[in-house]
């Protein structure tokens, strides 16, 4: 209900093509074949014993990537579903956005900044609509420590972290490949889901889920 035919068909093209493309970055469980852990065809390196590493994303498309991600900004923004509540734009923020997307136009790389995230072990699979949190922005080089809220976005092991514009505590200029299709690569962040907050936020869901419904989780 949120678009006719003609919008669906453009949110369809932004939908169908990361799906073999996260796959064939080896970005998403579904893309791993046998492996339980990141492949090692990946250009990833592990922070000594702290769960955290950091990969070198490259040879993919940022645009298409960034216009798929702000496409599912957009719907969970617009949509009035519950599951969604979290995830609030101004109506003018959600009309521009919407108009760009019409254009397949994703705006320079500080427009939404989006950040990527990965979990470098498999886990449970599971669903988890896009939620809005606050993190912490390390010191790097001129930038002071500091928090910003975002939009978090997950699928299959693979999170965006998307922020807002109107964030003055956020300055994504200065922070270089951390922001997608700043420069001609990425630096994705990557920590093992034993370590996650996908982990314990599902671990609280599922919790909850059995004292609320016993019954049908006994079921399931």
């Amino acid at each position: 209900m949120l678009v006719t035919a003609e919008g669906e068909a453009i949110l369809a093209e932004f939908d169908n093509w990361p799906i073999p493309e996260l796959r064939r970055q080896k970005l998403v469980w579904s893309g791993w074949g046998p492996f339980r852990v990141l492949p090692p065809s990946v250009d990833h390196s592990e922070i000594g014993d702290t769960g955290w590493g950091l990969r070198r994303l490259k040879d993919i498309d940022f645009k298409k990537l960034r216009l798929f991600f702000l496409s599912l900004l957009w719907r969970a923004a617009a949509s009035e579903h519950p599951g969604f509540a979290e995830i609030s734009l101004s109506a003018e923020e959600l009309d521009e956005l919407g108009s760009k997307l019409v254009d397949r136009d994703p705006g320079p790389p500080n427009y939404f900044s989006i950040h990527l995230n990965q979990l470098s072990t498999m886990g449970e699979a599971h669903n988890l609509t896009p939620i809005a949190q606050t993190k912490r922005i390390p010191p790097i080089e001129d930038v002071e420590e500091h928090f910003v809220p975002f939009f978090r976005i997950y699928l299959d092991g693979l999170i965006a972290h998307v922020h807002p514009n109107n964030e003055a505590s956020y300055d994504g200029s200065k922070l270089g490949p951390l922001v997608l299709g700043q420069e001609e690569f990425a630096t994705v962040a990557t920590i093992k889901y034993e370590a996650s907050f996908q982990r314990e936020n599902l671990q609280i869901l599922q919790s909850e889920a059995w004292r609320a419904w016993p019954e049908l989780m006994t079921k399931l």
